[in-house]
């Protein structure tokens, strides 16, 4: 998942984390956060890198 964060996952390690990163972006299901992703580069109209992608379920 990441290698800068350890199992159990926090909210501090995340927010550590997506301090560097780009639209960081939570996935609901109803009010149950179910996904959270980010960017780690984006070059405009060229391309981006997806960085973190987590499917909590």
């Amino acid at each position: 998942m990441c290698p800068k964060a350890d199992y159990p996952l926090t909210i501090e390690q995340l927010e550590e984390i997506i301090k560097d990163r780009f639209e960081p972006t939570v996935v609901l299901f109803g009010n149950e956060i179910i996904g959270f992703a980010n960017f780690y580069e984006i070059k405009e109209k060229q391309y981006c890198a997806i960085g973190i992608v987590i499917r909590l379920l």
